[in-house]
């Protein structure tokens, strides 16, 4: 269940993101598809969560798929595949592909990786970066496939990501949980509002990680430990290194039971 005060929101008499007025529907901070049940009750219209599905289908049937279907979390008819295929290298060296039902399928999934937000380093749009992929695979179930008879290597393919759209993914998840909260007034002139509905050449501005891209060649990822949650999203107050100002963030971890990376969005100077 959501904290009380997420819990009955009242109807935004616009869309968060537009401001129309006419053709609202109700808007999920986090999909339903990865369990989420707060919602904006006439948070969009129908055009403005047209725009939002494209991106936030792309993230979850295909950057996130691959977790949500081995963990139980897809309920739409186009996510039940029971089987994915996976490539065996026998010990002459022949390859032949074979569909490995979805229970014992190596699980290999990318997410990015993001350096600190630029608005909290005070750097400028175009100085910062657009971030790094990083694989992430269950090696249990890679050596179980190993184990197989005249198998010497096993290939799977990993989800595909794009780091501009998951970070526009992850603007709208924090810009929707800091109307949410806040309420609509507040957070409207939230620089991720532009974002959300027509992408940003720097996402890496006001979306970012934990983590300093300087040291990824050592690899030393800043990353939590797992826990046993599906998401975790909550309020931040960070402040920018010289000059002290102020933010409203927004604190957002997918799949921490995978050891999920963590993303902050900045929604805007404090309110």
């Amino acid at each position: 269940m959501p904290p009380l005060e997420l819990r009955n929101l009242p109807e935004s008499r616009e869309c968060i993101y537009c401001g129309r007025a006419d053709n609202l529907t109700r808007e999920h901070v986090v999909p339903r598809g990865m369990k989420g049940t707060v919602t904006l009750p006439k948070g969009s219209c129908t055009s403005c969560a047209k725009v939002i599905k494209a991106f936030e289908t792309m993230c979850m049937r295909h950057t996130l798929i691959l977790p949500r279907i081995k963990y139980g979390l897809h309920n739409h008819p186009k996510e039940r595949q029971v089987s994915f295929p996976v490539i065996f290298t026998d010990w002459s060296g022949n390859e032949t592909v074979r569909q490995v039902p979805i229970e014992d399928f190596p699980l290999l999934w990318t997410m990015p990786i993001y350096e600190y937000p630029g608005i909290l380093l005070n750097k400028k749009p175009e100085e910062t970066r657009f971030g790094i992929i990083r694989a992430i695979e269950d090696k249990a179930s890679f050596q179980k496939l190993l184990k197989l008879p005249g198998v010497k290597s096993v290939k799977a393919e990993s989800s595909k990501v794009s780091t501009w759209t998951f970070a526009r993914w992850i603007a709208k998840i924090g810009y929707c949980y800091a109307v949410a909260r806040f309420g609509l007034e507040k957070v409207k002139s939230s620089p991720l509002v532009d974002m959300i509905l027509n992408g940003s050449q720097y996402p890496n501005y006001c979306i970012g990680g934990l983590n300093n891209l300087n040291l990824i060649l050592s690899s030393d990822f800043t990353l939590e430990p797992p826990t046993n949650e599906i998401f975790k999203v909550c309020l931040l107050d960070l402040k920018t290194f010289d000059s002290g100002i102020s933010f409203t963030a927004v604190y957002i971890r997918l799949l921490p039971m995978l050891s999920g990376a963590t993303y902050i969005a900045v929604v805007g100077e404090k309110f």
